[in-house]
């Protein structure tokens, strides 16, 4: 939204007590620091509805738009809203995405500071690509009930400092961005990243946590469906609500599995804006782990929070529980894009 300021030299020369008061105010705001407590974020071409943020939340946001715009030296205008996500407790950490000529970039935010932790994607251009950096080359077969097109890069380790959080901790890795991705209506990105092992290991606990816990799982081969939660990267900063449709599949060169999600901070529900499918995996030589974010719809889920019955009659257990069993009986033609066809994608994954 653009504010237009009037040049205090066409100006009318009266000046009345209250317009004195009024600047002194915006005056004290400016120099303060303070932040609106009403603030509404702009609405976005994929049909993002304006909403009433908290006086916080806005401030990080803008923070984070002033700090992207002198990045990229233009106006803050051209930078849209994707996202906010409010942390779980008071302390925590504000994530806001932002998006600029389809690029999306990442900032998190506390104690009054907006660090920016991810690089965007460039346009999508092919299904392979060379990456710099010493990374693997990332190869696979992308079916039109997809996308339209792939392409890779190299994205920058992100060190820790005092303003890092756990998540964002990641050497530096492969990510694959989809062009025209089928189901577009998700806050999800569609990305496949492959991370070196060894290097997320030293980085980051809970990442070296997830590798082990995949590996055993691969080992040992336990029934799924059984098992919550299960491995997952990229690190949220939040949880798995439930998993269902898993099972154990390989790629070109390593082995995982794949599942539906969806994560959330709170008890929310179930919806085609938020689930996606993922595969968790590893190559054979145990070099590198390959995660895929990628959203998927089924016929009877609510498109989002919005259109869905959120009051949980029966308490919210009952009712993820309801969910999944659905999840799991559903006919394979209701989802988009459907299973076999992720499936068949991820089979071809060859990471070299």
């Amino acid at each position: 939204m653009k504010q237009v300021l009037q040049d205090s030299k066409t100006a009318t020369s009266t000046v009345t007590f209250w317009g004195l008061v009024c600047v002194i105010a915006a005056a004290l705001i400016i120099t303060s620091g303070c932040v609106p407590l009403r603030a509404v974020s702009e609405p976005l071409s994929t049909g993002m509805q304006a909403v009433q943020l908290p006086g916080q939340a806005q401030a990080y946001i803008d923070m984070s738009r002033k700090s992207l715009s002198k990045q990229l030296h233009i106006d803050i205008s051209q930078i849209d809203l994707v996202s906010v996500t409010e942390p779980a407790q008071e302390e925590g950490i504000y994530v806001v995405e932002l998006a600029v000529d389809g690029q999306t970039y990442q900032y998190h935010g506390q104690n009054q500071q907006a660090t920016l932790v991810s690089k965007p994607l460039s346009p999508a251009t092919s299904t392979t690509s060379s990456v710099d950096g010493g990374m693997p080359q990332v190869t696979l077969d992308l079916g039109n009930d997809v996308a339209t097109a792939v392409t890779q890069r190299t994205i920058p380790a992100v060190e820790a400092t005092d303003q890092t959080p756990y998540w964002a901790l990641l050497p530096q890795h492969v990510e694959v961005a989809f062009t025209d991705y089928a189901q577009p209506n998700s806050v999800q990105m569609p990305n496949i990243y492959v991370y070196p092992v060894a290097e997320l290991r030293e980085m980051n606990q809970t990442g070296a946590d997830q590798v082990d816990q995949l590996t055993e799982l691969l080992n040992t081969k336990p029934d799924l469906a059984k098992l919550k939660p299960l491995p997952f990267l990229p690190l949220f900063n939040a949880q798995s609500m439930f998993n269902v449709q898993a099972q154990y599949m390989d790629f070109a060169n390593g082995s995982g599995i794949r599942y539906l999600t969806q994560f959330g901070q709170a008890a929310g529900p179930v919806t085609n804006e938020e689930m996606f499918y993922t595969f968790q995996g590893l190559t054979d030589d145990g070099a590198y782990y390959v995660a895929a974010v990628l959203p998927i719809a089924q016929s009877d889920l609510p498109a989002d929070t919005t259109s869905a019955d959120t009051r949980f009659a029966d308490g919210f257990e009952a009712y993820i529980q309801g969910v999944t069993e659905g999840l799991a009986a559903a006919a394979p033609n209701s989802f988009a894009p459907k299973l076999e066809t992720l499936d068949a994608m991820i089979r071809s994954i060859a990471v070299r």
